[in-house]
């Protein structure tokens, strides 16, 4: 056998009395010395042989070469390429350019089309050293899973890969790890993700961020900010809230929704309602689970679907435990349901992959609030960035996710509201 040279045979199949011959002709014989002068053949039947779950054209690419660069990289699923060009032209309407690139391109360039988070990662630091403008911010068009082979047989649902890093409880993704060049926690380009499974979703998703980031939705509504808190056990959640809120420029009208003082019950219903009527700004402070609030379930993903808030878009920062665990296969965080819900919800979640201490979430929750909710606030991922900066403990550091777009400023407050 010339292991150099495999050859696919047809066999001959004949049947007689019952049993069944297979002969087979093998058209070569080797001419490698070192090779056995016997060839090994491999017989497998039909139903053993795994099929390509797609095949994709190669479309020859140079993203590792020097070449003008682009302010925002756009690394996405194929397929899903098309649905940014809304924000592509959002970005450029200010200034800013983007290059939209296909991962399909990463794996074959930087990992020999092997798929890997790591192709991602050495593309970014290719393009911080090699492009003209490095970007400053990269956008993750695409969901992830922490089975990106499919061994579960859910499906291919590692559209656009994580990585899956250690924190002081357990493994779970870091969106910034990819440019944490340093190992430090902290990334060096401000990073977003879109957590979408089709190409619908992606449409609306791209859909809702592109119509914020205009001016056609500005109104009343981005004077109002909501200020929930879980209710106080060891952790004064009231407390860390009104440290957060104490951030917040004085013309922004505040609703607090404190659930010890008033209740799981009416905190559900005051959330709710809040949401709905319009807020720049919805703040969470307390305990959570994947897809809840509170162990009182004050909101979870079955809430979402009673939002009308439409084009009232606020930005969510979701200070608890696994709400951005955004690559699990079993079920959706409520961080994502929030921002791929299509009547309304958040046009930006920023959320927990992890379990985290109150303090440290706390710090980020009030820093973010103090970097961003402004009228010249930072755009939202340089504020998170910022504010990583200044947190010490590494799990709040790697695991706090950004879901939408990391170029994107909050609105600024009406010109008409001015006392709190």
């Amino acid at each position: 056998t010339d292991p150099s040279r495999p050859l696919l045979l047809t066999p001959q199949v004949i049947s007689i009395n019952g049993k069944y011959e297979i002969a087979v002709q093998v058209p070569f014989t080797t001419t490698n010395p070192a090779s056995p002068s016997r060839h090994t053949l491999l017989a497998v039947a039909n139903d053993r042989i795994a099929s390509a779950a797609g095949l994709w054209p190669n479309h020859p690419s140079r993203w590792h070469s020097a070449q003008a660069g682009a302010d925002i990289a756009m690394v996405t699923y194929g397929p899903f390429a098309a649905s940014l060009a809304p924000l592509v032209s959002a970005h450029q309407a200010e200034g800013k350019s983007s290059a939209v690139v296909p991962i399909n391109d990463l794996y074959d360039e930087f990992n020999f089309g092997e798929r890997s988070p790591f192709a991602i990662k050495q593309f970014l630091w290719t393009a911080t050293h090699n492009w003209k403008k490095p970007p400053t911010y990269l956008l993750l068009n695409g969901r992830a899973s922490f089975d990106p082979r499919n061994y579960l047989g859910l499906g291919g649902l590692d559209l656009v890969p994580t990585r899956i890093v250690p924190s002081s409880s357990l493994m779970t993704s870091s969106d910034d790890w990819f440019s944490d060049f340093n190992n430090s926690g902290i990334p060096t380009i401000a990073t977003g993700r879109l957590p979408v499974g089709t190409a619908d979703e992606a449409a609306t998703v791209v859909g809702k961020i592109a119509t914020y980031e205009g001016q056609s939705t500005n109104g009343p509504w981005t004077s109002n900010a909501l200020m929930v808190a879980d209710t106080d056990d060891t952790e004064s959640f009231t407390l860390d809230t009104q440290t957060v809120q104490a951030k917040l420029p004085a013309t922004i009208q505040v609703s607090d929704v404190f659930t010890g003082t008033v209740g799981a019950a009416e905190a559900r219903t005051d959330i709710l309602n809040a949401i709905n009527s319009g807020q720049v700004l919805v703040n969470y402070l307390g305990h959570g689970s994947e897809e809840q609030w509170s162990g009182a379930d004050i909101f979870d993903t079955t809430s979402v679907s009673s939002l009308t808030n439409g084009s009232q878009l606020p930005v969510f920062l979701i200070m608890d435990c696994l709400n951005g665990f955004f690559q699990d296969v079993n079920s959706q965080p409520l961080g994502v349901s929030l921002l791929l819900a299509s009547n309304g919800g958040a046009v930006a979640v920023l959320a927990s992959s992890g379990l985290n201490q109150p303090a440290p979430q706390t710090n980020l929750d009030a820093l973010v609030v103090q970097n961003a909710v402004s009228a010249k606030g930072e755009r939202l991922g340089d504020a998170i960035v910022k504010a990583k900066s200044h947190i010490g403990d590494p799990d709040v550091r790697r695991t706090f996710v950004l879901f939408g777009d990391p170029a994107m400023k909050v609105k600024p407050p009406s010109a008409n509201m001015t006392t709190h």
